[in-house]
């Protein structure tokens, strides 16, 4: 078989994952491997669509992995989904060292990948915590911590810093929800940016009261996508009420999108640093809220160390 068969081979077994038959794509996998044995794409599809046939076992699909890497492991792609391979069945170390490689790749989206990594690590941290020797559940939420930290350039200092100061604000508004001094400014620009935004307008007019969460996240994202971070957060946290299952993992979402949109509006000059901070500073809020705690929380067990 020349290149361009091993292709087609390539394309029908992602459509045979589409169509969710895994395995038959395995097989479809396996002779665009035997094709094309040094294309690193082969053995990435045959691991991914093993994911969804459970024939292979985790050794096995390991062993997919790394020779992906093998062949690449220069691409972010084949780097985070093993990642995600191993957070989720409990490898916590290879996960994380695979999380790192990607943020050294690309160092742009370094900040959000270490949110991202914290919330996973701790979701199956805990979740695999017999398998993490000599780890205790409040050392998960010290690890993840630290990847917080990365993820929004704070040190041990400011980083309790901003643990107190939220801890403080969350007592002061219980009941009534987070709101910082500065959000009636940035409601008054969103609002001013808004009068041109009339596809915008008229989907929040149209599913804005929608009790559906994915309608309302899929909203959230556009209202994100177009700088306005306001009503993008009230969607998501609609969404939250009308799944409470859905929200750790929504939680998380969401700080990545306040804090990569406020990076946006503040490179554009939209908005200004102060507000920037404070975005900052909600997002990495509503991380803690993805770990499953509270600022007061985190900072009692980073006192303890």
């Amino acid at each position: 078989m020349g290149t361009t068969d091993a292709e087609k081979l390539l394309d029908d077994g992602f459509s045979q994952m589409d169509e969710g038959d895994y395995k038959k794509a395995i097989k479809t996998f396996d002779r665009a491997i035997k094709a094309a044995p040094e294309n690193p794409v082969g053995y990435f599809g045959k691991a991914e669509a093993s994911l969804g046939d459970n024939r292979l076992s985790l050794m096995d699909v390991s062993k997919l992995y790394r020779k992906v890497l093998e062949l690449d492991g220069e691409n972010d792609l084949f780097l985070t989904s093993y990642a995600d391979f191993c957070l989720s069945n409990g490898l916590l170390e290879k996960g994380v060292e695979m999380y790192e490689k990607v943020a050294e790749l690309i160092p742009e989206n370094a900040s959000t990948i270490y949110i991202d990594l914290a919330y996973y690590y701790t979701n199956y941290g805990l979740l695999f915590l017999t398998r993490q020797f000599g780890k205790e559940k409040e050392d998960i939420y010290r690890d993840a911590w630290g990847y917080l930290e990365k993820g929004y350039g704070l040190t041990n200092e400011s980083g309790m810093e901003q643990l107190i100061a939220l801890a403080e604000w969350e007592t002061k508004m219980e009941g009534e929800g987070m709101r910082f001094p500065w959000e009636e400014e940035l409601e008054g620009n969103e609002k001013g940016r808004m009068e041109g935004m009339t596809d915008l307008r008229e989907l929040l007019d149209r599913y804005g009261t929608s009790s559906d969460p994915l309608t309302l996240l899929e909203l959230g994202q556009q209202c994100f996508y177009s700088g306005q971070v306001i009503c993008g957060e009230q969607c998501y946290l609609r969404a939250i009420e009308a799944d409470e299952e859905m929200g750790r993992e929504v939680y998380n979402d969401l700080s990545s999108l306040l804090y990569s949109t406020s990076r946006d509006l503040l490179s554009d000059e939209i908005i200004g640093e102060d507000i920037a901070r404070g975005l900052a500073t909600k997002a990495l809020y509503y991380s803690i809220r993805a770990m499953g705690m509270n600022p007061k929380g985190i900072r009692d067990l980073l006192a303890d160390r």
